[in-house]
């Protein structure tokens, strides 16, 4: 990599108004131990330029085994030299170390042996995960409660781990995610990728992960550089949703109809549900809190011809398209009517902006 590839990787990030986290090489060693010598070339040259990053440094070390093994407990005092370097060479002193960025198939073990050396240095405990292999997954999986339902573990050992091992100072990172790895899952594309999607971020969300770096740009743009429907649910959810986390519960329990919720951003006090309904029916949602308030509905269904691996999405029933270069209004239905009727295999948002909740105020 030379500097010019460096700056235009940085500069990229800038105009996307994005922070750039820099994963640097855990297999540049000598012997045992991690070899910085490289990575103190990178930050010397990021500091001279004002090119502010966060770092990692490895990437899913726990696959090593293929290659070359490092021990997890030395991967931890590799991040607790890292840090000390960082501390000696501003602005890095006040910047996130991220790591260890192991896949999703890590054991309690290999988390405890690593914050048993390295929680110290560590601002992020982060993970990767993946529901399958993309010639694995199937269409049928992204509409299957065990299949969604399987995240689960993963995310309790992360949040165990951290909790045990690191007081529960540190956040949990999602930092690499999609729905499959090695590549693109046949199939699998269009309308009804969102209902996995947006189930992930629900899981992550309620079990206290604070980021998810998306995998990858082909997600959320066709072949012809048109915006997916996962990418519009993002977009909503990036406009609707605050960053507190709130608990939801169901009188159905019903795994076929899932629902969460955060506070608004947009309104004090207000609150904004995501849901998704993988039933074979029309569900008849109510809040018995909130049935004499008004609401705001951005119902998300599959356009084009209605299958479900269209990659046109529909908006309240309009098919959702850019404005040319800009992005058009993505505008609710307001209603007061309840029981709000969520039809079959759809997602979207619900909104509640006068709800007043004390959490959210």
């Amino acid at each position: 990599m030379t500097e010019q590839d460096f700056d235009a990787i940085y500069s990229f990030a800038k105009s996307a108004g994005w922070e750039m986290s820099y994963d640097l090489n855990l297999l540049y060693r000598n012997n045992s131990q991690w070899n910085s010598s490289n990575a103190v070339m990178l930050l010397e040259y990021a500091a001279s330029t004002g090119q502010v990053i966060d770092l990692e440094l490895g990437n899913e070390p726990n696959l090593y085994q293929f290659t070359k093994h490092v021990d997890p407990a030395q991967i931890g005092r590799d991040y607790v030299h890292l840090r000390a370097l960082m501390n000696t060479m501003p602005p890095f002193n006040t910047r996130r170390l991220i790591g260890p960025s192991v896949t999703h198939a890590f054991t309690a073990d290999y988390a405890a042996k690593f914050l048993s050396t390295g929680s110290t240095s560590v601002d992020v405990f982060s993970i990767h995960h993946y529901y399958s292999s993309g010639p694995a997954l199937t269409p049928q999986d992204m509409i299957n409660p065990t299949v969604l339902d399987s995240i689960t573990d993963t995310l309790n050992k992360a949040r165990d781990a951290v909790s045990k091992y690191s007081r529960g100072t540190h956040t949990v990172w999602l930092g690499e995610t999609g729905l499959a790895y090695s590549r693109s899952a046949p199939n699998t594309t269009g309308y009804i990728a969102g209902f996995m999607w947006l189930d992930k971020i629900g899981m992550a969300a309620t079990h206290g992960v604070s980021l998810l770096a998306r995998q990858s740009f082909p997600s959320f743009y066709d072949e012809n550089e048109t915006p997916t429907p996962e990418y519009w649910l993002t977009l909503l959810f990036k406009r609707l949703m605050g960053r507190r986390v709130l608990e939801v519960t169901s009188t159905e329990g019903n795994h076929f109809f899932r629902m969460y919720a955060h506070c608004s951003l947009n309104h004090p006090g207000g609150v904004a549900f995501y849901f998704l309904n993988i039933y074979s029916s029309d569900v008849e949602l109510t809040i018995p809190s909130f049935t004499s308030h008004s609401y705001e509905l951005f119902s998300l269904s599959a356009g084009g011809n209605g299958t479900m691996s269209t990659s046109i999405v529909n908006l309240n029933g309009h098919p959702v398209t850019m404005d040319g270069d800009n992005l058009p209004e993505l505008s609710p239905v307001t209603s007061q009517t309840w029981p709000v009727v969520i039809p079959k295999f759809t997602y979207g948002f619900l909104v509640l902006p006068d709800a007043y909740v004390m959490a959210c105020r």
